[in-house]
């Protein structure tokens, strides 16, 4: 005999089939849905059509934490500390009551939409990257034939404005900086490298006659997509680095020779203040170099691979800088029409 009961707010199934007793979730809260799915596996009893697959059944809890310990091995320790309280802050108090096999795309959506209530959109949509990262490993493993997050969509982000320093401001913060801040500013706005890029840079790394250099990882630390790029050094960063004195084999060094980390913040708040332009971060001067290039007419995939972005579309948010040379590519094609057929002549025909 096969029957439907409720657990919670979740319908499930109870059936025998072949000596068999089967019970799972059917992840859904309509008792209507569940009514169907229940005349739907009488019909396949009688007929003998089901083909009895025994889901591996884990709690959410346990394959969150065998999850976290894979995460920890494949990526760096600062993104497994993100996840790791992602998960112990949020995503595990929620669904700590379920197994891995009892959660469905309305339980991810009702998570989603609580959620929306109390923290912005892209805190969202990075739980639900999150989520659906670990259900795909629950695939790959065995314990899942879909993921629920196949049919849930993230939710709408408003653009967010970045802050770039124009030409102006540039010469105002280059004028006003100390002599040890300068080098800094100069390679962070000729090369758009990240601060964590910026400070592991050693001279190995600086190709001073080839005006080159190299993002590389180091040691423990990693370019944020794993693979290594090579960036041209203008004129001015050449003449920049060649002045500056090598205390170590890191490019930017204390006196004593040791390495800079985290301590700039304070001076580019200082040197904003000074000037009397808006305050502006590290990350601004990477976004600096970016804008420049896009409004000095380069295109986008050109600007991705300097930037080290794994996709165009991060490199997009750049794009609305750019309106003349868009403008200037469509002019571009409706010449290379006028030239090369005759729509011209066709458009005077037909106004005669």
């Amino acid at each position: 005999m096969s029957r439907i009961f409720k657990r919670g707010k979740i319908w499930w199934i109870d059936y025998e089939y072949k000596d068999r007793r089967m019970r799972y979730s059917l992840k859904t809260r309509s008792k209507r849905a569940a009514e169907l799915k229940l005349k739907q596996i009488d019909i396949q009893i009688v007929r003998e059509e089901l083909n009895v697959v025994v889901p591996r059944r884990v709690s959410f809890s346990e394959f969150s934490s065998r999850f976290l310990r894979w995460y920890r091995v494949q990526n760096s320790e600062k993104a497994f500390k993100d996840y790791r309280n992602l998960f112990k802050s949020t995503i595990k108090p929620y669904f700590k009551e379920y197994y891995l096999n009892d959660i469905g795309t309305e339980i991810v959506e009702e998570y989603k939409i609580q959620r929306a209530e109390t923290i912005k959109p892209a805190s969202v949509n990075k739980e639900l990257t999150a989520l659906r990262h670990l259900f795909n490993k629950a695939i790959q493993w065995g314990y899942l034939a879909e993921n629920p997050l196949r049919h849930v969509k993230k939710l709408k982000v408003s653009q967010r404005k970045f802050r770039f320093l124009s030409l102006e401001e540039i010469d105002l913060v280059l004028k006003n900086s100390p002599d040890y801040l300068r080098p800094i500013i100069i390679t962070a706005i000729h090369t758009g490298l990240r601060k964590s890029e910026l400070f592991r840079l050693e001279w190995s790394d600086v190709d001073l006659t080839n005006r080159r250099i190299s993002v590389t990882a180091k040691e423990d630390e990693h370019t944020k997509n794993y693979k290594n790029r090579d960036i041209p050094m203008s004129i001015q960063l050449v003449e920049c680095l060649s002045n500056l004195e090598r205390k170590s084999s890191w490019v930017f060094s204390k006196k004593d020779g040791s390495r800079y980390s985290g301590w700039i913040r304070k001076s580019l708040e200082s040197i904003a203040i000074k000037t009397g332009i808006q305050r502006f971060t590290m990350h601004d001067l990477r976004h600096t170099f970016a804008s420049q290039l896009v409004m000095e007419g380069i295109d986008l995939p050109t600007v991705q691979r300097l930037m080290g972005h794994a996709n165009i579309s991060t490199t997009m948010i750049y794009a609305h800088l750019a309106p003349d040379h868009l403008k200037g590519a469509i002019n571009r094609l409706s010449m290379r029409f006028v030239n090369g057929t005759k729509l011209a002549q066709w458009d005077s025909d037909t106004k005669n």
